[in-house]
């Protein structure tokens, strides 16, 4: 089983899971200056860069790449093998909404 190597100044708070790399040589990795919020969950074999925020019950799956300065939103699951860019913003809406729902603004007509 591989290895989790660790940055400066991450900060962790509760339940937070990290897996190690499934492979001797593999590596898990996190940079530096990261925030992980309650709940948060890398899987192995994930590579997160520098001053990232993971917000609550966030996951990311196996091989996944979260490059510098990304922000993943609460309750986010970036699937495996899967990249984040730099500087960006997940975000999950949270709930199913259909092209002509009432809810959303300039809906169009429904069919009839």
């Amino acid at each position: 089983v591989g290895t989790i190597a660790i940055g400066d100044h991450n900060v962790f708070r509760e339940g937070v899971t990290i897996h190690r790399a499934l492979k001797p040589d593999g590596q898990t990795r996190v940079g530096d200056h990261n925030y992980l919020m309650a709940g948060a969950h890398l899987g192995h074999d994930t590579h997160l860069g520098n001053n990232c925020v993971f917000a609550n019950n966030s996951l990311a799956g196996g091989h996944v790449v979260i490059e510098d300065r990304s922000f993943v939103s609460g309750a986010v699951a970036i699937h495996q093998f899967c990249r984040v860019g730099q500087f960006s913003m997940t975000g999950c809406l949270g709930q199913f909404f259909s092209l002509y729902d009432w809810r959303l603004p300039n809906r169009a007509a429904p069919p009839h």
